[in-house]
């Protein structure tokens, strides 16, 4: 009984500790926006490549979303997600140390461009976030 007991006890805090990495990652991901459809910078050098993100990032919001951004509001580390390949445009991982700064940007969203902003959250969340969408779940 005593063993059963100790099983159920580490079980649960297994499930605890789960439960405050997801919240941690959660709670870091609130500041990022992942940018699809933004050109990549063709070049070997992943300084240049950086640099080239860096600067189209500021464009974008300067010039087609109308949200000044100085060098404070994004945080330095940008990355293309997934694999990169010849012919193919990677998303951008954006990282803003300003939660106001994201609302910002995704509330100028209201007219069309040719980007496609969403917010970086978890993968169980991105799935509730369709089902809410569909009406599948309120």
């Amino acid at each position: 009984m005593n063993n059963e007991l100790d099983r159920n006890a580490g079980v649960s805090e297994v499930l605890i500790d789960l439960d405050k990495k997801e919240e941690l990652d959660r709670e870091q991901r609130k500041k990022n926006i992942i940018i699809y459809r933004l050109n990549e910078i063709d070049s070997e050098d992943a300084e240049d490549r950086r640099c080239g993100d860096s600067i189209q990032v500021h464009e974008l919001c300067e010039s087609t979303l109308k949200v000044s951004i100085t060098e404070g509001d994004i945080a330095k580390v940008y990355y293309r997600l997934g694999v990169r390949k010849t012919g193919k445009i990677r998303p951008l991982l954006v990282f803003f140390t300003d939660i106001d700064k994201k609302f910002e940007v995704f509330r100028k969203l209201n007219e069309p461009t040719q980007y496609y902003l969403t917010p970086n959250s978890l993968r169980s969340c991105r799935a509730c976030q369709r089902l809410q969408t569909a009406g599948c779940i309120y």
